[in-house]
């Protein structure tokens, strides 16, 4: 058996948690930016209000029936679903978290062996040789009161309303939980077992709600005839399975009682991390970017160290107000590729700035009526640009070995049309920061490919792990630009670097003084390789701000280039941060 609790109308349910005088009154949760209804109550919903809807098409409904409203208060919700989950592990120690508001329970084993059962669905006790769903099955276990237990647990541990299904599969758990929202005469708990009620409720579930179908793929049975999940189990395993392959198949095995979508409660670590956001007022600004930007990062590096991964890419992105017509268009990005893989929040943030400043640089200037376009090589830093019409032209940006540090590379590209404010000619509506190359071990070899182990940007000219015939372009020299004295060098073409083009000293040389570079006098690149001195001193600095982090709140202690840690979106209805800032925790007079 598994169970299904799903916090009713989540994001609402928190605010009502601390504002007990909102009970029986009209309660909606704005997107970010305060953009969309997505949480609404019971009551807002009758009042026609749908998710998704924008707040100002509903703002007349809003006035004219007092509905609260509130922004998105994502530190309360998350350290709310956090205490919910608490509960739940005591009543299973197998808890699968399948989102901020739904946790799957693995109860098998607690069937019992009662007359004509044997345990497990699908078997002879379990599906039945007929195959319809939900085969006879007599559990010893009181599921039923086990449901409602769970329900009221929750309730009394956190005073957030929790409807608990419970099945012999996944899916049909998620819908006994729907049950239990729809009818109250459940109190919270509901077991789907037999045949004729698991018949009776999917011949009136639309098949377009049921987990793993969706609206979309629903459109593709209603010329069948197919309205219901009744229906959807009527189809044949042929026509399910050329119809909607192995997912589809999977949903209407389960459907019929019959378990197929394992039970995960290892949560796997993400291959790609993104935060981004939109802001409340355009920014047409480097400076103010940045400071965004590295909000986002650092909040990225957070998810990064909590699955104790690292990674070697990190891509910033920004883009327009798609909306208005009246301004110039541009989507932009640029990514940088660092020598070995990290989850140090300093030179991730670093990485995320240089970024920005490429995908500033290059994602169109102001001027004439011409288009232009710059790139940068493997080795240095580059972004490349373009845009047309409108009076206005891309610019181009090409950066150096000094720019982003020789050791690492990066790629970036920018498309818009006209110009109108900002160096790049463009006023950001949002933007974002995305890890990639997220791997578990902090070791090059398993991120590098294997062509560029050899030659690559980290080895010099004339080392060991050097070898010219993998850059055909540069067999003299992997680096894309020529040594002073060499055949392809052109003093004259560097009149500020005569005696070094590439903008910063050689280790050793005459211009390097290391007093000037008191944590990297060993590498000016601003890197330290792994297992260096450096590497770990940086990883403790890390671990201590993760440890401040999860003592005193997050954003008790930040860099000095996040400004002042809070991202530049709407949110002046948000709700204090009742149990994640200390300033906010309530208080409570006792007379």
């Amino acid at each position: 058996m598994y169970a299904l609790a799903d916090c009713n109308n989540f994001f609402v349910s928190c605010e009502r948690v601390f504002r007990p005088d909102l009970n029986g009154k009209p309660v909606i949760v704005l997107s970010n930016n305060d953009g969309c209804a997505v949480s609404r109550s019971n009551e807002a919903k009758a009042l026609g209000i749908k998710m998704g809807d924008p707040l100002f098409k509903i703002r007349d409904i809003v006035e004219r029936n007092g509905v609260a409203v509130f922004s998105s208060n994502f530190p309360l919700y998350g350290d709310m679903s956090r205490r919910v989950q608490e509960v739940l592990s005591r009543f299973s120690p197998a808890v699968e978290v399948y989102s901020i508001d739904e946790a799957f329970l693995d109860l098998r084993g607690m069937e019992g062996g009662g007359p004509g059962s044997s345990g497990r669905p699908g078997s002879s006790g379990g599906s039945g040789s007929s195959g319809r769903p939900g085969g006879p099955r007599l559990p010893d276990t009181d599921f039923a009161a086990l449901a409602r237990r769970i329900s009221a647990e929750c309730w009394k541990c956190t005073a957030i309303p929790v409807s608990v299904g419970v099945a012999p599969t996944k899916t049909l758990a998620k819908i006994a939980s729907k049950l239990c929202k729809k009818y109250p005469k459940l109190e919270g708990g509901c077991f789907l077992y037999r045949p004729e009620d698991i018949e009776k409720v999917l011949r009136k579930f639309p098949v377009e709600d049921v987990w793993g179908i969706g609206r979309r793929s629903a459109k593709k049975l209603v010329p069948m005839g197919i309205r219901t999940a009744w229906d959807f189990t009527c189809l044949s395993e042929l026509q399910v399975s050329r119809m909607f392959h192995l997912p589809g198949l999977r949903t209407w095995k389960e459907l019929r009682g019959i378990p197929c979508i394992a039970f995960e409660d290892v949560i796997e670590p993400k291959q790609s991390i993104c935060v981004s956001r939109s802001f409340v007022h355009e920014i047409a600004d480097l400076a103010a970017l940045q400071e965004q930007v590295a909000n986002f990062a650092f909040s990225a590096v957070e998810k990064l160290r909590r699955q104790k991964s690292y990674c070697q890419e990190i891509a910033v992105f920004a883009l327009t107000n798609r909306f208005r017509e009246d301004a110039p268009q541009s989507f932009g990005s640029a990514m940088v590729t660092l020598p070995e893989p990290t989850s140090d929040y300093r030179v991730l943030v670093q990485a995320a700035l240089r970024a920005c400043a490429r995908m500033w640089y290059g994602s169109g200037g102001a001027g004439g009526g011409a288009a232009g376009s710059g790139a940068g090589g493997r080795a240095g830093d580059g972004a490349t640009g373009s845009g047309a019409a409108g009076g206005g032209a891309a610019g181009s940006g090409a950066g150096d070995g000094a720019t982003g540090g020789a050791g690492d590379s990066a790629a970036g590209s920018g498309a818009g049309v006209g110009a109108a404010g900002g160096a790049g000619g463009y006023a950001y509506k949002k933007a974002g920061v995305l890890l990639g190359h997220i791997g578990q071990e902090a070791n090059p070899s398993l991120f590098v490919e294997p062509t560029d182990t050899q030659g690559s940007i980290q080895d010099p000219i004339g080392s060991e792990g050097h070898t010219p015939k993998t850059k055909p372009n540069h067999t003299q020299n992997p680096h894309g630009w020529d040594p002073i004295g060499s055949k392809g060098h052109t003093p004259k073409t560097k009149p500020n670097h005569t005696q070094n083009p590439h903008g910063w000293d050689p280790i050793g040389s005459e211009g390097h003084n290391p007093k000037t570079t008191p944590n990297h006098t060993q590498n000016p690149h601003g890197w330290d390789p792994i297992g260096s001195e450096g590497a770990d001193r940086n990883e403790r600095l890390s671990g201590a701000l993760d440890a401040i982090s999860a003592a005193y709140g997050r954003g008790t202690v930040r860099f000095g280039n996040q400004g002042n840690g809070r991202v530049h979106a709407s949110c002046e209805h948000q709700s204090p941060h009742y149990t994640t800032r200390w300033s906010d925790i309530p208080k409570v007079s006792v007379k």
